[in-house]
């Protein structure tokens, strides 16, 4: 998120609400590239966030594949993080009853992951199965069910 832009949304729309998805950090740490990093960078604003979710890598990679898959051009894993974690903030909103607007960004092109996050026995060798948790976004998408797999 630019600096700034979130504290400048906050005083023209105060009603605003921002939250940030992150990797689910794991002994290895995180596969989206960018994301759930050891380190915080200099250009994190903590103070403008107002709900962090934790979005495991292999709902990232999933819900890249969706996206992509909708839109007819592929997106990247920091993008399949940000849209599954607008995903879980609609279906919470939808859950409270509450109406309203989510934006995200598409962060990054998934033209350099063809090798790997779009790559069946790169996942397969990740031990990453993302068919469940593609069937549920869709399925959330299409109204149809929940957004988070039974496992």
């Amino acid at each position: 998120m630019p600096r700034g832009f979130a504290s400048s949304m906050s005083r023209t729309r105060p009603l605003r609400r921002v939250a940030l998805g992150d990797a689910g950090i794991t002994a290895k740490g995180s596969r989206i590239e960018g994301i759930g990093r050891p380190r915080v960078e200099p250009s994190f604003v903590p103070g403008v966030i107002d709900h962090m979710l934790r979005i495991p890598d292999v709902a990232s990679i999933a819900a890249m594949h969706v996206l992509s898959e909708r839109l007819f051009r592929r997106v990247g894993g920091s993008t399949g993080t940000n849209f599954f974690g607008l995903c879980s903030v609609a279906e919470g909103m939808m859950s409270a009853g509450q109406g309203g607007s989510l934006v995200s960004l598409i962060c990054d092109s998934g033209d350099r992951y063809g090798a790997t996050y779009y790559n069946p026995e790169w996942l397969a060798a990740q031990g990453l199965d993302i068919e469940p948790w593609k069937r549920s976004i869709n399925a959330f998408l299409d109204g149809k069910g929940p957004l988070f797999p039974a496992l």
